[in-house]
C-alpha cells in the first residue's frame, strides 16, 4: 500500500543474534493467539486506547489477509530502523518502566515482530506520529527461515529485508497498522480449521463476548478443543492480553479486595481489543450458572494474596487470588494458576504454580487463580515472553511465597533459607475444612430427607389407629450408650412424636428397617389388644406393606 507523497529512504537488512534465532525457531508461539499477543502488547505499550484485528473476508475459508491496527502514538522511521537492526535489545528498555499514560511497559525483548513469521513471510507496517510524519515498511522474513538452518556460531544473522519509506500523513492522527498477507496454510488451519465434532459459536451483530462465554457455560464445554479454532482464538486472546474482565468477572459477587484492585487497574488503562468488531474480555466468569451454586455461598470461596518483598535488592510486587468451588472447574484449561507479568498472561494455567497450590488432585480440579506480578521478574522472563527461567531465584521466591499461602507443608528447605514463612490458615487447609463441613452438612441433609420420606410412609399407618397426624409424624432419634434399646411413640394433642432411643449409631439402611420394625411392633400391639396370634398377623401385614 503505497502513498503518492512518500520518499524512499533506503533499504537495509534485519539483524539478530544467533541465540535469538535458535530460541525463536523452536516454535515458541504455539497458537495464533500467542503470536497476536506480542503485537497487541506493542499497541498497549504505545498507549493505544483501541486495537482492532480484522480479516479481509467474513467467510473464513477465503481469508487472505489480516490487519492489526491501533491508535497509539506510532513510531518514526529512525526508531523503527534501530529496533529492526538491534532485535534482542528493545528501545523500551531506555524509555523507562511506564508509558506516558501510566501503563506498565510490557515489551522488554524487542522480538515481537518475529511472531508474525508464524503467519506470513511478508507483511507491511504503516505508522504515523504526532507531528504528521508517517513511515511505511515492507518486510520480508524469507531470509529468517533460511537463517535458522545456519550454524549457531555466527554472531549476527541477516533474518529479513526491509524497504523503508516516509511520508506526510494528512490525517494528522497517530496510529500503527500492520497488514499480513500471503498467510501460511498451517497458520490458517490453526485459526480457521475444521475440527470433527467441534461446536462453534457464530457471532452476528447482536452477539457479544458475554454471549459467547454464556454459550460455553450452557454447553458445559469441558475442553477448548471441543470448540472451533476461531472460538479458541477469541478465548485465548482474552486470557493472554491486558483487556478488562466482564462486568461480573472473574468471580460473581466477589467480596475480594484483590479482585477489586485488579479490575479497577485494568479499567484505568482504558485499553480495548476488538476482533471483527467483537470486543474481547477476559473469559473468566465463576461460578458457572449451569453449576447452580450461586446461592450456596459455602460451595465456593475466594482467597486473597498480596506479594510485596525485596530479595537480593530486587523488589517484587504483585497480587493473586485463588478461587475454589466444590465442583470441577471447566474448561479444564483454567485449572491451576495463570501467572501474569505486566498484566500479560505468561504460558498457561498448567505450570509449577498449579502443582503447589494443593497436594490433592480432586482439589486441583476445583481450583483456579491468577497471579499478577508487577515488577521484579524481567530477568526471569524467557525470550518468548511465554515462559520463565524456573531456576531464576526471583521466580523461585515468588513460587515459594505462593506455596506458603496455599500449601506450606510441602515447602522445601531452600524456601526457608530464602526467609519464607508458612501461613497458618493456608488455602488448602481451609479448603479441606470447608469441604469436610460441607460433606457433613450434605450427610445431615440427606439423612433429614430420608427421615421425611419415612414419615410419609408411617403417617397413614399411625393415623389409622387413632394417632393425631395433622402433619407428618416427627421422628426423633437419641443415642444413649448406657441404656437398653427402646422405642416410645408419644402422643399429645397436636402431633405424634416417634422417639427412638438407641445404644449406638447404625448405618442408614439398618436404621430405616429398625425404625419400621419398632413402629410396626407398637402399632401391632395396639391393634392386637394382647392377643398374640393377632399381633403376629397385624405385624406381618404392616411389615409387608412398609418394606
Amino acid at each position: 500500500m503505497s502513498n503518492e507523497n512518500e520518499v524512499f529512504v533506503g533499504q537495509f537488512d534485519m539483524k539478530v543474534a544467533a541465540k535469538v534465532i535458535q530460541l525463536v525457531s523452536t516454535g515458541i508461539y504455539r497458537t495464533p493467539a500467542n503470536a497476536m499477543k506480542e503485537l497487541i502488547s506493542n499497541a498497549f505499550d504505545a498507549d493505544a486506547p483501541t486495537v482492532k484485528i480484522n480479516f479481509d473476508n467474513q467467510n473464513f475459508e477465503k481469508v487472505t489477509s489480516i490487519t492489526i491496527e491501533d491508535n497509539g502514538k506510532g513510531i518514526n522511521s529512525g526508531d523503527f530502523q534501530f529496533s529492526m537492526t538491534h532485535i534482542g535489545s528493545s528501545l523500551k528498555r531506555i524509555e523507562g518502566e511506564f508509558t506516558e499514560s501510566g501503563r506498565p511497559i510490557i515489551g522488554r525483548i524487542g522480538i515481537g515482530l518475529l511472531s508474525v513469521g508464524q503467519a506470513t513471510n511478508k507483511f507491511e507496517i504503516i505508522s504515523a506520529i504526532q507531528n504528521g510524519t508517517g513511515m511505511r515498511a515492507e518486510i520480508d522474513l524469507s531470509a529468517y527461515f533460511d537463517a535458522i538452518k545456519m550454524t549457531e556460531s555466527l554472531d549476527d544473522l541477516k533474518i529479513g529485508n526491509i524497504k523503508l519509506f516516509t511520508f506526510e500523513d494528512q490525517s494528522k492522527r497517530t496510529y500503527t497498522k500492520m497488514i499480513l498477507k500471503d498467510l501460511k496454510k498451517p497458520f490458517l488451519r490453526a485459526l480457521f480449521g475444521k475440527l470433527n465434532g467441534a461446536k462453534e459459536f457464530k457471532f452476528n451483530h447482536h452477539n457479544t463476548y458475554l454471549d459467547f462465554i454464556n454459550w460455553l457455560d450452557e454447553n458445559e464445554i469441558k475442553r477448548l478443543d471441543e470448540i472451533s479454532p476461531f472460538n479458541q482464538f477469541l478465548y485465548e486472546l482474552g486470557l493472554l492480553t491486558p483487556v478488562r474482565y466482564l462486568d461480573e468477572g472473574p468471580v460473581r459477587n466477589a467480596e475480594s479486595e484483590i479482585v477489586h484492585i485488579i479490575k479497577n487497574r485494568l479499567l484505568s488503562y482504558n485499553f480495548k481489543l476488538f476482533v471483527n468488531d467483537i470486543e474481547i474480555f477476559k473469559p473468566i466468569l465463576f461460578p458457572h450458572l449451569e453449576d447452580n451454586i450461586m446461592k450456596k455461598k459455602d460451595y465456593y470461596k475466594l482467597y486473597d494474596i498480596k506479594i510485596d518483598f525485596i530479595y537480593n535488592d530486587i523488589k517484587i510486587k504483585g497480587y493473586a487470588y485463588i478461587y475454589h468451588q466444590n465442583v470441577r472447574i471447566i474448561p479444564y484449561e483454567l485449572r491451576g494458576i495463570l501467572i501474569r507479568y505486566k498484566n500479560v498472561g505468561i504460558g498457561t494455567y498448567e505450570n509449577p504454580f498449579s502443582k503447589i497450590i494443593t497436594e490433592t488432585p480432586i482439589d486441583l480440579y476445583q481450583m483456579t487463580g491468577e497471579i499478577y506480578i508487577d515488577e521484579g521478574l524481567d530477568d526471569a522472563l524467557n525470550i518468548d515472553r511465554n515462559s520463565f527461567f524456573e531456576s531464576n531465584e526471583a521466580y523461585q521466591k515468588v513460587l515459594f511465597e505462593i506455596m506458603a499461602w496455599t500449601n506450606p507443608q510441602n515447602l522445601p528447605q531452600s524456601a526457608f533459607e530464602m526467609g519464607i514463612k508458612a501461613i497458618k490458615n493456608y488455602v488448602s487447609k481451609d479448603v479441606r475444612n470447608r469441604m469436610s463441613k460441607l460433606r457433613e452438612k450434605k450427610r445431615i441433609n440427606k439423612f433429614n430427607n430420608y427421615i421425611e420420606q419415612l414419615s410419609l410412609k408411617l403417617s397413614p399407618l399411625l393415623n389409622s389407629i387413632g394417632y393425631p397426624i395433622d402433619e407428618n409424624p416427627e421422628i426423633k432419634i437419641n443415642i444413649y450408650k448406657n441404656k437398653n434399646e427402646a422405642n416410645i411413640v408419644q402422643l399429645n394433642n397436636k402431633k405424634t412424636l416417634i422417639e427412638i432411643n438407641l445404644v449406638k449409631k447404625y448405618n442408614r439402611n439398618i436404621l430405616s428397617n429398625l425404625i419400621i420394625f419398632l413402629v410396626a411392633n407398637k402399632v401391632a400391639q395396639k391393634l392386637a389388644d394382647n392377643n398374640f396370634n393377632k399381633f403376629n398377623e397385624e405385624f406381618s401385614k404392616i411389615i409387608s406393606k412398609l418394606l
